[in-house]
């Protein structure tokens, strides 16, 4: 008799983070909350990551990354994987509306947990 043991997938979030020590940290309290983090660390390796055209059910995106802005790396996104949350994230609450929920860097991992919601 053979027995098939299905686990359950984390859900797949992309990190896009200029900072290392950030992404770090981040992509730490991911785990501990149970979601797999893909890392970037600019627009660029976001916008090469999304083209492989990966189920990711959330994206946090640094506002500020050294090649463009977050919202150039939303805006593709969207284009691709739509059903994806989108949090940006941001060293000060932002004077303008970005469009989508923010997390003020650093967060705490429930602060985290909270923002994001398995759909």
């Amino acid at each position: 008799r053979i027995v098939v043991v299905m686990t359950a997938t984390r859900p797949r979030v992309l990190l896009v983070d200029e900072d290392p020590v950030s992404r770090l940290a981040i992509d730490r309290q991911l785990d501990t909350i149970g979601w797999e983090a893909y890392c970037a660390g600019s627009g660029f390796d976001a916008l090469r990551t999304i083209g492989l055209r990966l189920p990711f059910e959330a994206l946090l995106v640094s506002v500020r990354l050294p090649d463009m802005f977050g919202q150039t790396v939303a805006a593709a996104a969207a284009q691709i994987i739509p059903s994806a949350q989108l949090i940006f994230l941001v060293t000060e609450p932002p004077v303008v509306t970005l469009g989508a929920p923010f997390l003020v860097k650093p967060f705490s991992t429930s602060a985290l947990a909270a923002a994001l919601q398995p759909r």
